[in-house]
């Protein structure tokens, strides 16, 4: 990374620059003025016009709201007054003196009309939608007081992310020279305060607040003050990572020395104001870092699963999505630790459909466990296992966290899918083996959850005390398109592996089931939406008219409503099919195979129908039979929608996790923790203690090198991303020079030069065989005797055959570099 120095000098450069480019062409930079604005921007000046006028074009360039911006000028010396001769629709006012910044931020809101203001230095630039992002979380939040966003620095690293306070009054931007990307500063939290760089919050509230605390006059703390004081009233301060602004730290002109003064005294009075709040803050430590980051009084809980979980996944992942919301709904603090899949998706789009506030954990998959492990030992209160083989991972590792409660969400036996697949396959495998290996996984867990009833019982029946069922929840739709309004059929789940129970599914209803019903419906088409990375998937969606590959859809409102049956041809799986319970939500008759009749035991006929995959032809034959018949077709519909409501309501499904979750928390550590976790000072044995010790030595080593394998991991993809850039400016290079060269203004060029190039090289030619010629005929003069004897028959035999082989010009120059030799 270039030296921070050296890019702010270069970047003050080309900001100087591009001021005295506005400021000579006479331009001017237009806002729009509105009655009633949203905003009202409060900008603090003194002096760096440069900076200033970057600031205001990232407004004019990246926010679409209705502002209005404040100038408050404190008596700057440069081109400030200038620059604002050429900016219109702003409220410009000057001072007479340097009120700084507290004052100024006071005096500017005097004059705002905004139902927010934002206070924003001149030296920072925000990014597109970062106003537009902070204010979201206004409407999405309770209680909100101030929003602050994510800052970086001119070198790429972080400023802040949040900022904590101390108990004795000190203050930490977390993160500070932190990669921005890094999970841990991109999801939402309650913060101590935020920078006053970038800070929104309602006018109202200011003014409620008695606008900043002069005490802190000229500077420092104030937006400490405020955002405690807010807190202290009962409003939350939040940090919203998808609000960007870059900050480039050279607005204060002031001393270091005098500024660290001030803090100081500052701080003295900041700490005696609220002394009593700042009590139950931490100790200034950074070990502390962690827990300090985020203010909220309710456990930490680390959900372990395959991916980030959902909706458009399947496979019990729009289950875990929904379990994950629920608990942030519930108010605790959730880690969700994605242990088999390197991030999938952008930061732009994997909130999709998960609260922003939970922090998905990536970048930590199975090989870096030991690292991740290390860091959050005594972070976590509880830990919630998805799947049997996340369980059976982690194992042997549950003991490392720190007095941690288990919940193994085993969702359902996972070896009757392995049964039935076998017995699709002709194999075998021992039923009771495969049921007490998956049942002995829950050895160590304080509390299990399953999805059914029969599973329950299978985990009691096994001296499981706490055993739990959680199925899924939605919400039905209070409008569905009607009967005569839909057409074709929808699949919706993960196909992205063909051993898959989902792309088993679909290729038995393709091959067996579908020819039956094209007949007796030829302009049936299959909608599969859901990623489809699967190769017979994306076979048949090349090769098959009738098949129709839509990929991941966020949101399936509209292709539900648009479609007339729903299908779920299962013929092996485990656990709750949440892609049914979705569909009934949604109002659409769903067709499926006994497997899944049997899970959700709805009443067949009326709430769902269909019949067991070994008789593909039935399968057909009720299938059709609801596709055409509109009575038996509403019928269905009602009833799946009345389902929903009676058996699957989201209050009684949230109120039953919260039961779950705090029934765990209550439970006394368990004796697994005592097995798994030796206390160092029971050793007695001292070969014993110096085998431990070499044990933790060995395990902090891996743990380093694993995070400079991971930095390393990191800078590759860096180089080759840089690599990727410089081909796409070599590409984008060459494509401006081809368009150049076919340019008219190039080719007119050309045609005009070429009559000058040829009499260029016509007067070369004429220059250079006179020249050679007198030179020739001068050598004749000088000496005519020597000139003669060389004209022998030999001579002259050479001279025509280098003529017939060599320009005229050249032979010539060459019978003169002999004659002056």
């Amino acid at each position: 990374m270039e030296d921070l120095g050296k890019l702010k000098v270069t970047f003050e450069t080309q900001k100087k620059e591009e001021l005295a480019s506005f400021l000579a062409s006479g331009d001017t930079l237009e806002f729009e003025k509105h009655k009633t604005p949203m905003i009202s921007v409060i900008l603090i000046l003194y002096n760096r016009a440069e900076l200033t006028l970057a600031c205001l074009k990232s407004l004019s360039e990246n926010c679409t709201l209705p502002i209005e911006i404040i100038v408050i000028d404190n008596k700057s010396t440069d081109d400030t007054e200038k620059l604002f001769e050429q900016v219109k629709g702003v409220v410009y006012i000057r001072n007479e003196e340097n009120k700084n910044f507290l004052l100024g931020c006071n005096q500017a809101s005097e004059h705002a009309h905004g139902k927010y203001l934002l206070f924003l230095n001149n030296d920072a630039v925000i990014r597109e939608n970062a106003i537009e992002n902070a204010l979201n979380v206004f409407q999405e939040e309770d209680n909100v007081g101030a929003v602050g966003a994510k800052i970086i620095l001119l070198d790429g690293k972080l400023q802040e992310a949040g900022s904590i306070t101390w108990n004795d009054g000190s203050c930490l931007g977390y993160g500070r020279g932190h990669d921005p990307d890094k999970f841990e500063y991109n999801y939402r939290r309650k913060v101590n305060f935020c920078s006053g760089a970038f800070l929104l919050t309602p006018f109202s509230l200011f003014k409620k607040m008695g606008l900043f605390d002069t005490e802190y006059a000229p500077a420092y703390y104030e937006e400490t003050d405020y955002c405690l004081n807010l807190q202290e009233n009962g409003y939350d301060i939040y940090y919203e990572p998808t609000s960007v602004i870059d900050h480039f730290e050279f607005a204060s002109s002031a001393k270091q020395s005098s500024a660290i003064k001030l803090q100081r005294k500052n701080q003295e009075t900041f700490l005696k104001k609220h002394d009593s709040y700042l009590s139950s803050m931490f100790v200034p430590d950074l070990n502390n870092v962690l827990f300090a980051r985020q203010i909220n009084d309710k456990p930490k809980i680390l959900f372990v699963d395959d991916r980030v979980p959902h909706q458009d996944l399947g496979a019990g992942f729009p289950r875990s999505n929904q379990i994950i919301n629920l608990m942030i709904d519930l108010g605790y603090d959730v880690s969700v630790w994605s242990l088999n899949f390197i991030q999938e998706d952008t930061w732009d789009n994997i909130y999709r459909d998960i609260n922003p506030k939970v922090e998905l954990v990536l970048g930590y998959t199975r090989e870096f466990i030991d690292e991740f492990i290390y860091e959050r030992k005594s972070y976590y209160d509880l830990i919630w296992v998805s799947r049997p083989h996340n369980m059976e991972f982690l194992y042997d590792r549950l003991g490392q966290f720190k007095d941690v409660k288990v919940i193994y969400d085993a969702e359902a036996i996972f070896s009757d899918r392995a049964v039935e697949k076998a017995k699709l396959n002709g194999d075998h495998i021992d039923e009771e083996e495969a049921l007490k290996n998956e049942l002995d996984l829950a050895v160590f867990a304080d509390t299990v959850v399953t999805v059914k009833e029969a599973d329950k019982d299978n985990f009691i029946d096994n001296n499981f005390e706490n055993v739990h069922i959680l199925n899924v929840s939605f919400d039905s739709q209070e409008y569905i398109n009607p009967f005569n309004q839909r057409r074709d059929l929808l699949f919706v789940g993960n196909m992205d592996y063909d051993d898959s129970p989902n792309v088993d599914s679909i290729v038995w209803f393709i091959e067996n089931v579908f020819p039956h019903v094209k007949r007796a419906i030829p302009d049936c088409k299959i909608n599969l939406v859901g990623t489809n990375k699967s190769g017979i998937i994306q076979r048949y969606g090349k090769h098959n008219k009738d098949v129709i590959l839509h990929g991941r859809v966020n949101d399936l409102t509209e292709i539900y409503n648009a479609n007339k049956i729903f299908l779920a041809p299962t013929r092996y799986a485990a656990g709750s099919p949440a892609k049914v319970f979705m569909a009934a939500a949604f109002g659409i008759p769903i067709i499926a195979t006994q497997l899944i009749l049997d899970q959700v035991g709805w009443e067949v006929g009326d709430c769902i129908d269909g019949c067991h995959h070994d008789d593909p032809e039935q399968f057909a034959e009720i299938l059709i039979k609801v596709y055409n018949d509109e009575m038996l077709w509403n019928r269905i519909s009602k009833n799946s929608l009345n389902k929903i409501k009676s058996e699957n309501g989201l209050e009684a499904y949230t109120d039953k996790l919260d039961i779950i979750l705090a029934e765990t928390l209550d439970i006394e550590v368990s004796q697994r923790k005592t097995i798994k976790q030796i206390s160092f000072d029971e050793i007695s044995n001292d070969k014993v203690k110096l085998i431990y010790e070499k044990i933790a030595e060995l395990k902090n080593e891996n743990a380093h090198l694993n995070s400079q394998i991971r930095e390393g991991e990191k800078y590759v993809l860096k180089l080759l991303n840089e690599i990727k850039n410089k081909d796409l400016e070599i590409v984008r290079r060459g494509e401006v020079i081809a368009k150049y060269n076919e340019s008219i203004g190039v080719k007119l060029y050309r045609n005009i030069k070429k009559p000058f190039q040829w009499l260029g090289r016509r007067f070369n030619f004429v220059f250079f065989y006179s020249k050679n010629a007198l030179r020739f005929f001068w050598v004749f003069i000088s000496n005519p005797m020597a000139t003669l004897r060389h004209l022998n028959k030999e001579n002259l035999s050479q001279l025509i055959q280098a003529l017939k082989n060599e320009p005229f010009s050249i032979v010539l120059n060459n019978i003169a570099k002999k004659f002056n030799t």
